[in-house]
Formats: C-alpha cells, structure tokens, sequence
C-alpha cells in the first residue's frame, strides 16, 4: 500500500521555492519514496467551481445554464471528446477506450453531428470529473496531470486507465481524497 506524505517547505530539510511557499506531495509504496510533486498554494482561477472546471473541460468554456444530468441523458456533443482531450494535455484516441468507444464511430458521428450516446457521456463526464477533482486537489494542473497519467502503486495502474468502470473511478476519488487529507494511501 503507498502512502501519501504532504510538507509545507518551511519544514526543516525541505527547499524553499523562490518568492512563493510550495508544498511537497510525496508517494511512499513500501516506505520508498514513488513520486515527488511540488504544488505551490492555490490561487483564485484553481480553487473555483469544480463544477466550472468539468463544463469547461468537457465544452471549452464555463456553461451558464451547466445541468449534467440532462445533458449527459441527452447525450454530450462529440467535440466534448476533443475538448477533454485538450485538458488532458492528451489525444483522442487515448481517450476512447475509457470511454467504449472507436475512432472510427467517433469519425462518423462527427461527420453526421450526432451526440455521444448516454453511456458514453457519462464515461466521458466520469473523466472531467476526476480530472476537476485531482486539479482541486493538488491545486496545480501540472501536477494533476502527471498523476493522473503516471503509473500509481497504489492503485495498481495509471488512474486514468482506471476510469472506465465506477469500481476504478472510486478507487481514484478514494485515492485523492487520501492525498488531499494527509492520509496514508
């Protein structure tokens, strides 16, 4: 089991960085040291809505009128796809068998300007969320990035490759909110 440590840098043995105080996320599996991360405090743009953070990585911008339900019954836009991808600093087709689905019908339903169908859209939501929740969490989006997409020992996978079944996506959250609570994990 890995086990998440969380420093502040004016703790003795630890660097500060230059004009601003960071914390340090360490990841311990077997009491060596896994992963080191180096968050600097949150600042307004990152402690929003993580509500706002999900519609904008699934739309492109923050949604006014943002209802996840219905849209995601309704079936989200294809171009949601790209934009996700985008925010994963990633490309489509790492993105599509975590969400069930292949390049070729995602072609066709781009040329044909379908919507995603319910399932898919909300594998595709399931991932903005844990991508707004890991953001929310290391309060740097660097950061969130290279432990979303870095192999994690306690998990036993990459998380994001986790996210296609509720079992992995919890198994995540529950990852996160270890890490975000200086909890053992």
């Amino acid at each position: 089991m890995s086990t998440a440590k969380i420093k502040h840098t004016e703790d003795a043995g630890v660097a500060q960085c230059s004009k601003a105080s960071s914390i340090l996320v360490r990841t311990y599996h077997q009491g060596e040291e896994t992963q080191v991360h180096r968050v600097l405090p949150s600042t307004p743009e990152v402690s929003g809505n993580p509500a706002d953070l999900v519609a904008r990585a699934l739309y492109g911008r923050v949604k006014k009128d943002y209802k996840p339900v219905s849209e995601i019954r309704k079936g989200l836009p294809v171009s949601s796809v790209l934009n996700l991808a985008r925010s994963l600093q990633t490309t489509e087709n790492y993105l599509l068998p975590i969400i069930g689905i292949s390049d070729r019908t995602l072609q066709r339903r781009r040329k044909e300007k379908k919507l995603l169908d319910p399932v898919e859209s909300d594998r595709l939501y399931r991932l903005a969320k844990v991508y707004a929740r890991a953001h929310e969490v290391f309060e740097d989006e660097e950061v969130a990035l290279d432990w979303l997409k870095s192999g994690n020992r306690a998990l036993g996978d990459v998380p994001l490759m986790l996210l296609d079944t509720e079992a992995g996506t919890d198994m995540v959250e529950r990852v996160l909110t270890r890490i975000e609570h200086g909890v053992y994990s």
